[in-house]
């Protein structure tokens, strides 16, 4: 007797493919508690990344790329210290990698359960995480928000100062918040993606088949200047080049 095998139909807007992480769009960043006061906050680039989305939730998966050297928590002096010796080591450790072992539902959202690799050290990691819809262009684009917390001694990163008054300069625990958008490597279904242009020249196409003939514009797409736009005004009716 074998065992059910669990499937997860995908969520809503978001189709089967290989979406490659789109850098310009897409990043991580991380907060800390300091001094017992406030949270200080920072941002790390995300290099590279892929999302495969199965015919289920699955058989789907994910793996990002982040260089710890481009941390960026608006202080030129911490910065420079958090890709140091005593944290990050980033030419030693240029690259921390992440990639999912499962995805699965959690009541509204999805959860994704995978193995960060960071400063040399790999640990169990899970992500909380929300599924945008694909774009209105052509389902093109995915996007997805994605929360989870870390222990620093986990990874290696134990530096910390006491203070006076008790306590430590800096919290064990980091809060990561991650925000990714992807894009399609080649269109799922095999058909070619809409455009807003081939939108436009249909509706075109469509008014300028209900113009007489003798008042169609040689702008319109049978004149000699095909291509160029013809509208009718939705205020008046009358025909505009």
């Amino acid at each position: 007797m074998t065992a059910a095998t669990s499937t997860t139909q995908l969520p809503a807007g978001i189709t089967p493919g290989t979406w490659e992480i789109e850098t310009s769009h897409s990043g991580a960043s991380f907060s800390v508690r300091h001094a017992g006061i406030s949270k200080v906050r920072g941002t790390i680039d995300v290099t590279a990344g892929e999302i495969v989305i199965g015919d289920t939730l699955e058989a789907s998966s994910v793996t990002a790329t982040l260089a710890p050297a481009t941390v960026d928590t608006k202080d030129e002096r911490r910065d420079g210290h958090l890709r140091g010796a005593d944290f990050f080591e980033t030419e030693t450790y240029p690259t921390w990698t992440f990639r999912s072992t499962a995805i699965r539902a959690d009541g509204e959202d999805y959860l994704i359960e995978g193995e960060l690799t960071a400063h040399g050290v790999t640990r169990p990691v899970e992500l909380r995480t929300e599924f945008n819809a694909a774009d209105p262009f052509g389902a093109s684009r995915l996007g997805a928000s994605a929360t989870t917390e870390i222990s620093r001694k986990d990874f290696g990163l134990t530096w910390n100062a006491a203070l006076e008054t008790g306590g430590v300069l800096v919290s064990d625990t980091v809060w990561i918040s991650l925000e990714v958008e992807a894009v399609a490597r080649a269109r799922p279904s095999g058909r070619p993606r809409p455009t807003l242009r081939s939108a436009r020249f249909a509706r075109i196409c469509a008014l300028n088949a209900q113009i007489p003939t003798n008042l169609r514009s040689p702008w319109g797409p049978s004149g000699p200047m095909a291509g160029q736009p013809i509208a009718r005004s939705r205020r008046t009716g009358s025909i505009r080049q």
